[in-house]
Order: C-alpha cells, then structure tokens, then sequence
C-alpha cells in the first residue's frame, strides 16, 4: 500500500515539473515578428518620397550638370525627378514631337523642347510613351545658369580651362583658340562644349548624343 503512495506521488510531482517547463518556455516566434514589424515601419535611408529637386548641399554633381537657383538639373535626369517647373517656372514656350521616318532607328520616340529666357532644354522619351521625358540637351546663351564648376555665360576662356583641364578644341575646322569651341566628353556620348567668341564664353552646350 505504502509503495502504491509512493509511486503516485513521484508521478504528480514529475508531472508538475513538466508542466512547468513546458508553461514557461517562450513563443520562438514572438520576436521575430516584432522585428518583422519593426522593419516594414521603417522608412529606408536615403529614400526621396516627394522626389524633390537635387541640392548643391546634399548632392555631388557632375561634369555634364547646370547649378540654377541652387538646384542642380543634370543630363539624363527624369523629368519625374527633377521639378523643372519648380526650378526654372513656366516655359516661355514648349513643343512635342515625335520623330518619323527620317530619325531611322528613333523613329516614334518623342523629343520635348522647352524654352526659357537663355536657356533651351530638350528631352526625349521612348518608342510608344510620350509621357515620361528624360533630358538629353541644355544649351545656355545667358548669364543666371552655371556650370557644375561654376562656369557662365561671359567668363574667360582662361578661366574654363583652370576648371576643366581637360578640355579639347573641338575637331570643327577653327584654329584661332580665342575663336572656337572647346569641348569635353565621355566615351563620345555625353559632351560639354564652351562656344568661345573674343576669348569669353558665348554660349555653353550640354548633350547626349543617342547612338
């Protein structure tokens, strides 16, 4: 009878101490998602949600960029990206066209061009869209728009040269280094090229040329 006793207790107090260990062991799934949580509430760094224009402050530019009113608008650059309208305010005047048999392999994208006091910019959107314009050319014949390095309209040629050393006159015939166009590319498809009249800088080009 004794025996019996015994051999119940042993089996309660076993059966309590498995009961506890099994009450008291965590959910291994609990913290996985709140770090799941956790990090589909985070706002990834470096993300631009209202794609505001880009800033001399908080961007590098580039060679083939114009710095107007402390924006910097860039060669290549979506027009879904950057604000023109908010930069450079409402065209002087604006035309699309798409292009047809003449443009051979281009034929049926579409090329914007828009006019402002000084300064024209053309931008180009694919075969079948029309809709979504990326700039392919900006060409500068006043003062107000600088280049990347600060280069404008009536600077001297001496001046050019000390910020884009590495600047060639341009294969066009003209000799005279007062009377010419210096020009800076890469790889042949994306150009830079100073208009120089008197040794000052009369106009100032930046394109894409589409292969």
């Amino acid at each position: 009878m004794m025996k019996r006793i015994l051999i119940t207790l042993i089996f309660i107090i076993l059966t309590s101490a498995f009961t506890g260990c099994t009450v008291s062991e965590p959910n291994p799934n609990q913290n996985a998602i709140s770090t799941n949580e956790n990090i589909s509430g985070e706002t990834p760094k470096g993300t631009n949600e209202d794609n505001t224009e880009q800033t001399i402050e908080d961007n590098d530019t580039n060679d083939y960029s114009l710095i107007i009113n402390n924006s910097i608008i860039t060669l290549k650059d979506w027009d879904n990206k950057v604000d023109l309208q908010k930069i450079l305010g409402e065209p002087i005047s604006q035309n699309i066209e798409e292009l047809g048999n003449e443009a051979d392999t281009l034929k049926g994208s579409f090329i914007k061009t828009l006019e402002y006091d000084g300064l024209q910019i053309k931008l180009t959107s694919p075969k079948e869209n029309g809709k979504d314009f990326w700039i392919m050319e900006m060409v500068v014949n006043k003062k107000d728009y600088k280049t990347s390095k600060g280069i404008e309209i009536g600077d001297k040629i001496e001046e050019v040269k000390n910020s884009y050393p590495d600047l060639e006159i341009a294969l066009d015939g003209r000799t005279d280094p007062n009377n010419c166009a210096y020009v800076l590319s890469n790889e042949q498809v994306e150009y830079l090229q100073f208009e120089v009249k008197e040794g000052f800088v009369s106009e100032i080009k930046i394109l894409y040329v589409m292969q």
